[in-house]
Formats: structure tokens, sequence, C-alpha cells
């Protein structure tokens, strides 16, 4: 079994929106490891969320 990768899901009201923090064993872009591998997470979640109705989607990195 791989590494897995988790986060935080959240529908917005009437699901045209979606939030998702991955929170433990985070993907990270090897040459910039500061750096959330954003389109490795899109990748995976957009296609099984396609059927759930959220109209587009925008990608940030936040740091805190």
């Amino acid at each position: 079994m791989g590494i897995q990768r988790r986060g935080m899901l959240m529908f917005m009201p009437g699901r045209t929106g979606v939030s998702f923090v991955p929170t433990i064993n985070r993907r990270r872009i090897s040459t910039a490891p500061e750096f959330t591998d954003l389109a490795w997470y899109l990748h995976a979640l957009v296609p099984a969320l396609v059927t759930a109705g959220p109209r587009g989607y925008e990608a940030i990195e936040v740091r805190y």
C-alpha cells in the first residue's frame, strides 16, 4: 500500500463550490518542496467531483 494523502473536503451550499485542504502527507513539488503539488490533487479530485455539480474550480496556495 502506498503513501496515503489525506485532506479536508467541504461542499459549499448548493454544491456549486468545494474546498479542499490537504492536511496529512501533503504531496509537495520535488523542485520546490515548500509548495503543494496542486496539479496532482486536481487530477485526482476533479474527475470524482464533476458529477457533484461544481461549475468550475480555482486552485490557490495559502501560506500560514
